[in-house]
Formats: structure tokens, sequence, C-alpha cells
């Protein structure tokens, strides 16, 4: 199956063009400014945030001191295109997992289930097409973000999360067994070590191997 590039979904009229919207993103509130029908009409948290009853509203601006540029960059691209792109260059591919995670991150924070699902599709794919080269490349460091707190504590992901799910996909669908997860921990999330052995003695292989290929499994 091809890569997921774009899906039929956002329906942009730009009936008022002038209605803007400004994002402050990073710790150096690097200023994005798109329309605010895009924005509200991507994402319902959004569209409740900007509503005159919240501190955005008032000031039509949202602050995200927290998310770097690169993600946002990919948010905005998703909100105007229904599209991400993505690096055709395998020494890109283990960085843009990473940035494909923080953007699945990103997408739950605002409720934007299409985009969270076709990200799903997107790792799953790239996996497969890169299953020979980058087996495990890729792995920790997705993980050690997956299972990341941001500045105030806050997990990004939680437990049971599709994200999560998809990672314990990949890590059966590569036949990887408890021994070698362990063996790994250096590089490893405990919690994630917990939740893999749990997965491991809850589900049989074919259960596993039948999750991998049923990807409806793990959408929102």
């Amino acid at each position: 199956m091809p890569l997921p590039q774009t899906i039929i979904g956002h329906s942009h009229t730009f009936s008022q063009p002038a209605n803007m919207v400004k994002f402050l993103v990073g710790p150096t509130s690097q200023e994005f400014v798109i329309h605010k029908e895009v924005v509200c009409v991507t994402s319902q948290a959004l569209k409740a945030a900007f509503s005159v009853y919240f501190t955005e509203g008032q000031s039509q601006q949202y602050r995200l001191e927290h998310v770097d540029e690169t993600t946002f960059q990919l948010l905005m691209q998703w909100m105007y295109q229904n599209y991400v792109p993505l690096l055709t260059e395998k020494r890109g591919q283990n960085q843009r997992f990473l940035e494909l995670c923080k953007l699945w991150v990103l997408a739950e924070r605002f409720i934007m289930l299409k985009l969270q699902n076709y990200i799903i599709e997107i790792l799953f794919e790239l996996h497969g097409e890169t299953y020979d080269e980058l087996t495990y490349d890729y792995q920790p460091h997705c993980l050690k973000y997956i299972y990341g707190k941001d500045n105030e504590g806050t997990p990004f992901t939680k437990k049971g999360s599709q994200l999560r799910k998809l990672f314990f996909f990949f890590f059966a669908d590569m036949e990887v067994n408890e021994v070698e997860v362990f063996a790994k921990q250096e590089d490893l999330p405990g919690e994630f070590i917990e939740e893999f052995h749990m997965y491991i003695h809850l589900t049989s292989l074919g259960d596993r191997r039948s999750g991998i290929e049923e990807l409806k499994d793990i959408l929102v």
C-alpha cells in the first residue's frame, strides 16, 4: 500500500480572508499567522479556544512555548492541505519518525483525530519500507519522546494510547522478545519495557501479528 499523501477532509471557503489568528511557537515565540477559518475547521478544540470566552479568543493569539517550529510547520501544512510532507532520503527517515510522533502528540492535544489516524498510517508504512535498514535505529529516539514529559511534568502520551500501541506492534513485527528488550534497557524507557512485558503476556503471537495487519485496531 502506498504512503498516504492526502485525504478528503477540510473544506475552506475563505469567506473572511482577513480574519487571522496568530500562534507563538517555541521558546522564541516564532510567529505563525493562519486563517482563523482554517484553524476552526480542522480543530474543534482550537475553535473553542479562539471563542470570546477564553484568553486566546480575546487576543486571537495562542502560545505554544513547548512545541518546536518544525512540528508546528507540519501541523500548519496539514491544516491547509490535508498533507504532511515526507522525506524520501532514507538517511533522513529517523528524524522524520520523531517529527511525526511529535505531530501526533500535538494533534491529540487539539483533538484532531483525522490527523492522528493519518500519522499512524504513515508511520506504519514507513516502518514497513525501512524494516531492513532501520529496524531499530529510530525506536529509542521516538520512545524516549513518546514516554517523556513536558516542562510541567505532563506525559506526552497516556498508557493505552494508539501511538504507544503502534510501537508494540513494531516490536512484535520485528519479532523482538522480552530478553532483547531487556538487553537494550539503557536505550529504552522503563515504562515502555514494563508495558511491553504485559503486552507480550496478555496477547498471543497470532493476535500480535494480526494486529500488525489490521491497522484499524489502533486508529482513534
